[in-house]
């Protein structure tokens, strides 16, 4: 029996949610660098897939259509015998694949737009750190190339030294680490995938516990790491936005702190290994469905011109799986 394109997208929307399900744990619980490389690709897997395999059947039934055939030298009447769907199903796959591409084109316009501004920003600021007379406290990390670290001069003075250089550490490792890329990938694949949208939570958490991990080697002391985390959050009042700049007061606080005052977290490779077969098993599947879609056409280029009816049906490209003898 061969699966059917109907079950490749069940399992794919399947493997969606539990990518989507699993992933505050894995931003909670397993070493954050694997956890952000591990979320920020696997998202990235994931928006493909949604994307691979609707184009799969758009491509299948617009095949069908003469005048297309005929251009491309191969026989309608093969792909239609092949693919038994209905045309609402082309008219749906059609719409789905046109707001896809709307909502990729306008999150990426706003993304771009936010890391250049940021990036044009850091370009005319004359050193490593910017210090600004605001009445408000804040402190975050600008990328660019260089990115630079902005803080407020009242916040500044609300520290002691050894918090200054846990937060300096720690912004300065969202630079080094270019973490505004890797939320910047889950972004672009939520709007390719509206499922995937928890996982923005899931990736800001992730990466400001990996900068508070990377400041914790720096300073040599986790407990100085959370109770500088736990200080700046409450000198700030509020949790500042973490996109485009990346703020030590950052989302999830108290997990982060939690983190830090618990010992170092083991590699978790049960954990992240799961996340990352949820996200290469549709992967996959969606490869397996393109090499079925051209082996189709390829046939149907053989029998171009041919007048012989086919009645075995591909499964592969049906959206009902049938036993063959």
């Amino acid at each position: 029996m061969s699966v059917s394109l109907l079950t490749w997208w069940g399992g794919a929307l399947a493997s969606c949610a539990g990518f989507v399900l699993l992933s505050p744990m894995v931003a909670r619980r397993a070493p954050a660098r694997l956890a952000s490389w591990t979320l920020s690709l696997g998202s990235l897997v994931l928006a493909a897939v949604s994307v691979a395999l609707p184009l799969v059947l758009f491509v299948a039934l617009f095949g069908q259509w003469g005048p297309v055939a005929a251009m491309g030298h191969w026989s309608a009447h093969l792909v239609r015998d092949r693919v038994s769907v209905p045309v609402a199903v082309l008219a749906l796959g059609t719409v789905v694949l046109a707001g896809q591409g709307l909502l990729l084109v306008r999150t990426a316009w706003r993304e771009g737009q936010a890391l250049s501004d940021a990036w044009r920003l850091a370009r005319r600021s004359a050193g490593a750190l910017v210090v600004l007379p605001d009445e408000r406290p804040t402190v975050f990390a600008l990328p660019g190339w260089p990115g630079r670290i902005v803080a407020a001069q009242q916040l500044l003075q609300a520290l002691n030294p050894s918090e200054i250089r846990v937060v300096l550490a720690h912004e300065q490792a969202h630079l080094d680490g270019r973490h505004e890329l890797h939320r910047a990938a889950v972004s672009l694949a939520s709007a390719l995938n509206p499922m995937l949208r928890p996982a923005r939570g899931a990736i800001s958490l992730a990466t400001e516990r990996w900068a508070d991990e990377r400041a914790a080697m720096v300073v040599g002391d986790r407990a100085l790491v959370a109770r500088t985390i736990g200080h700046v959050a409450q000198v700030c009042g509020r949790e500042i936005p973490v996109s485009p700049s990346m703020a030590a007061a950052g989302p999830g606080v108290a997990l982060r702190v939690e983190a830090l005052l618990a010992p170092p977290l083991g590699r978790r490779v049960l954990l992240t290994a799961t996340l990352a077969v949820l996200a290469l098993v549709p992967a996959g599947a969606a490869v397996h469905a393109l090499g079925q879609t051209n082996d189709l056409f390829q046939r149907a280029e053989r029998a171009y011109g041919t007048s012989a009816p086919v009645t075995t049906p591909l499964t592969s490209i049906s959206t009902k799986a049938s036993e063959h003898p």
